[in-house]
């Protein structure tokens, strides 16, 4: 059985009766048990919160139990080499393994590389960690899914921070819905529109995938397939915000720095490919759309629906999961693959944070 082991920040413990809460800063999972199960669970639980005897093959049965969750890391297994899961540029990372972010927007975002320009031009995601623990003992073959659990880790753990740009934007957005609406319609078109340029985008940069891994054609047609038309939501938004027509917003450069992105990814790297789409699904794992419900308590309180039906239909579909089918196909792959995934990843989450900005900075009042 695949070995796994609980990310440092789940907590799990007992509450209500004959409930068992899995949490983590991102996540709470709620779990209903027998009465009878209650003594074994103690002490498992004293295992995964790190403070009793290590019971590895017991966590491990536990934890698969949700390992479609982001809960656990996952130990690399012995798996062979598959070219045709790799990247197909290894070349061209082995030269970049040391260049920096901007190095990496030049050499494959050239469409907006002249906008986008990192004042702090360094990475902080501790890529030597991420290779060392998906690297399979005494081999140069990574385990594909234990790097997707690494990263989605750090990429959990940004977006819970409070610092984060796009939790900023919302604050944003929530203290200007107090103070003065007509600015706050204007911020939340400024962002219903990038959202609308990733949601009308977003099929098309998955499509390239079909061709180039053969191997998961029919789970990347069923994801372009639901994401086909979704940008109807946010169009439909745009408009009930005021606007004529999402085309007469701009995109900034980072959102489209986002999907040329993925576009790349569908083209060259699995693992980064499924690394991506989870980011951009992630947010289901939420309650709401954040500002829908601003909007439902503004002048406008229906403007904010066809954002609440797109993000619905995310949840309800388990979106957030979608990576774990592909991820399960793959085979071991080379080091490159995995820095690549790493790095574009990296990228995503600091493009996210720069569009955030871009809107407060245009909206300040």
């Amino acid at each position: 059985m695949q070995q796994f082991y609980p990310y440092e920040e789940l907590r799990c413990e007992f509450k209500g009766e004959n409930e068992l809460s899995l949490e983590t800063p991102w996540t709470q999972i709620q779990v209903e048990y027998a009465e009878e199960d209650k003594s074994f669970l103690e002490s498992l639980l004293s295992s995964l919160n790190g403070d009793g005897t290590k019971r590895e093959d017991e966590v491990t049965e536990f934890l698969n139990a949700f390992k479609h969750n982001f809960i656990s890391y996952s130990r690399p297994r012995a798996l062979e080499l598959t070219p045709d899961h790799c990247t197909r540029l290894t070349d061209k990372v082995k030269s970049m393994e040391s260049s920096q972010p901007n190095d990496w927007i030049n050499a494959y975002l050239p469409a907006v590389s002249h906008q986008i320009r990192f004042t702090e031009n360094k990475w902080k995601w501790d890529i030597q960690a991420i290779l060392e623990n998906s690297r399979r003992a005494d081999s140069n073959v990574y385990d594909p899914e234990t790097a997707y659990r690494l990263i989605m880790r750090l990429v959990l753990l940004e977006m819970s921070s409070a610092k984060k740009g796009t939790k900023l934007l919302v604050d944003h957005l929530r203290k200007l819905s107090e103070k003065n609406e007509e600015v706050f319609f204007q911020a939340a078109r400024l962002f219903v529109r990038q959202y609308h340029h990733i949601t009308s985008t977003s099929s098309d940069c998955l499509m390239p995938a079909i061709y180039n891994m053969p191997y998961a054609q029919g789970l990347v047609m069923e994801l372009a397939n639901e994401e086909l038309g979704h940008g109807k939501f946010t169009g439909s938004t745009y408009k009930a915000l005021g606007g004529k027509h999402p085309y007469d917003t701009p995109v900034d450069p980072y959102t489209v720095g986002l999907m040329d992105l993925l576009r790349q990814s569908a083209h060259t790297n699995a693992l980064a490919f499924a690394t991506l789409f989870t980011i951009f699904e992630v947010s289901g794992e939420q309650d709401d759309d954040p500002l829908a419900t601003l909007l439902a308590k503004s002048s406008r309180p229906t403007s904010g629906e066809g954002l609440q039906r797109h993000f619905q239909l995310n949840k309800d579909g388990a979106h957030f999961q979608s990576g774990f089918p592909l991820i399960e196909i793959l085979q071991g792959v080379n080091r490159e693959t995995v820095i690549e995934a790493a790095r574009f990843s990296e990228l995503l989450m600091n493009f996210f944070d720069l569009s955030a900005f871009e809107i407060i900075k245009a909206t300040k009042i």
